[in-house]
């Protein structure tokens, strides 16, 4: 009566199985130490004469660097149950090899890896139906075992996939989405055309780049709705990363990205317009009390003049200073920035402490 493969431990089904089990795998090889393996197997045999437990197993492994691991669990197997467990690693690229060859004596593997489909179609023949073993009953998905037909013939326990990383808001702003990639050719057409449009697709930005990319992509989504909330407030704590240094280039970047953003809503939202309009003006505010709450802000003057240039005349205005979607507390911050630029620094340095 063969015992079947549990959670708890692995090798419960290799018990006393009569055939053998192919446990899909991939990549590796090893070379291993045979007689360490056969060191195992007779320690274990005077454990299972004494305990009455019947059967041994022969685990063919692929791996090197788990050798010692299926050594020590092989050991912790002969100690639960009195079955003893012969481990041997094949050499380094020698793995198909050497099962072809143990597979021609009289005591095969008990257990063998295969290496995915592949590897399964030369060993299917000598692989136990496992569909209705509890191992294969433990699965979340067939994704994890190997079929040939309707016999489950093999389950994996090491699956090591590929992919590639991408950048979604260039992706999607080219007018594109992952659907569009199924193969090497769609890959090369979609990077070839963003290649000749990256003058269209690149922002230029070294910052607010992911800000804009994000906006675009929004733009760009087709039955993309949108959902008005009540005004965006800008928050900084101590504890976040804003001690960073704050270089010109990030200043006039981030007004930059702000204003593309406002010049491009599409005509058919006027309430997304009124939205941007207000980021936009909030920005401002914004990056001024970045740069009043420093220390020196000498090497900032020029844009500090740009920034109360726009703040001032945005003031009066119902699209930005007086924009309804502006919230109370940017419109004050607004309003100081322009009449009470002295008393507003004092309190920018006072209470917007987090960047020096």
């Amino acid at each position: 009566m063969k015992k079947m493969i549990s959670r708890r431990n692995f090798l419960k089904a290799a018990g006393v199985s009569a055939a053998a089990l192919g446990l899909a795998a991939c990549g590796g090889s090893s070379s291993s130490s045979t007689a360490a393996s056969t060191a195992t197997s007779t320690a274990a045999s005077s454990t299972a004469a004494a305990s009455g437990a019947s059967g041994k197993v022969y685990y063919l492994n692929f791996k090197p660097e788990q050798d010692q691991d299926w050594q020590d669990l092989a050991a912790e197997y002969t100690k639960e149950t009195g079955v003893p467990v012969t481990v041997v690693t094949a050499a380094s690229g020698q793995y198909e090899t050497t099962l072809m060859s143990e597979m021609e004596k009289s005591e095969a593997p008990t257990l063998f890896q295969v290496n995915g489909p592949v590897g399964l179609a030369n060993w299917k023949d000598y692989c136990l139906d496992l569909s209705d073993s509890k191992l294969y009953g433990e699965l979340t998905s067939d994704s994890f075992a190997l079929k040939d037909g309707d016999a489950v013939t093999s389950i994996a326990y090491v699956i090591e996939t590929y992919g590639i990383i991408y950048n979604k808001e260039l992706l999607s702003a080219a007018g594109y989405t992952q659907d569009d990639i199924k193969g090497f050719d769609d890959l090369k057409k979609v990077a070839d055309d963003i290649q000749a449009r990256k003058a269209e697709l690149d922002n230029d930005l070294a910052y607010n780049e992911d800000l804009l990319a994000n906006w675009q992509a929004f733009c760009a989504a087709p039955g993309c709705a949108f959902c008005d909330w009540p005004g965006y407030h800008y928050r900084q704590h101590a504890d976040s990363a804003s001690r960073r240094g704050l270089p010109p280039q990030s200043l006039d970047d981030q007004r930059r990205a702000a204003a593309l953003i406002r010049g491009s809503v599409p005509g058919q939202w006027p309430v997304l317009q009124q939205s941007a309009n207000a980021f936009y003006y909030e920005k401002l505010v914004y990056l001024a009390s970045m740069i009043l709450r420093r220390a020196d802000i000498e090497p900032y003057r020029v844009q500090l003049g740009e920034l109360r240039i726009g703040i001032t005349a945005g003031l009066n205005d119902r699209q930005l200073g007086r924009n309804p979607q502006l919230p109370f507390a940017i419109k004050v911050s607004a309003w100081a920035t322009v009449h009470a630029p002295k008393l507003w620094r004092k309190v920018c340095r006072k209470y917007l402490k987090d960047r020096q």
